[in-house]
């Protein structure tokens, strides 16, 4: 018996581990996995504005437990609506199963934070940081960040109106 349970514990994990493929293999071939939140997906690429900004809409009240009132086109996630690191991975995830997606989050959002000595100098993106980020996210408007671009306050500029912008231009490159 000496020296076989780490082969039993081996056995079991690669047996979950089977297991779980094969569940998630079956739940994401089900026609009921996707929830839509309300639209028709069959019609992704006519969708309005008006259809996108709803269903984004249902996600963040989903996502953050927003009024729906709050959830306006100028509102901000993080400092309007309370949005936090953590619930941007389940608002690009929303977003990813709403308009069927896929890897999205380095697209929608910048990752970390930028350090590069040509994009940034002493807390303060520079000029040439500010077209670097505007070229790379073309769905957020940047224009009142780069009176003051302090790296501390890019995700000010992320406003659900930034998310019907990305979907729009995601849904008219498919």
């Amino acid at each position: 018996m000496r020296g076989t349970w780490p082969r039993q514990i081996a056995k079991i994990y690669l047996h979950k581990k089977i297991w779980f493929v094969f569940l998630m293999a079956l739940v994401s071939a089900s026609p009921f996995t996707r929830h839509t939140f309300g639209i028709d997906t069959t019609a992704m690429t006519t969708l309005t504005r008006e259809a996108i900004f709803d269903t984004i809409k249902a996600i963040l009240v989903d996502s953050l437990a927003a009024d729906d009132e709050d959830v306006t086109l100028e509102a901000r996630l993080t400092t309007d609506l309370g949005a936090e690191s953590i619930d941007f991975l389940d608002i690009a995830f929303k977003l990813e199963r709403a308009f069927g997606f896929t890897n999205i989050q380095k697209e929608l959002l910048p990752e970390g934070s930028p350090s590069d000595p040509r994009f940034v100098k002493e807390g303060k993106l520079t000029p040439e940081g500010v077209v670097a980020l505007k070229t790379r996210l073309p769905h957020v408007n940047f224009t009142a960040f780069e009176k003051d671009p302090q790296i501390t306050k890019i995700a000010e500029c992320f406003t659900v109106g930034s998310l019907v912008a990305f979907v729009e231009r995601k849904l008219a490159s498919k």
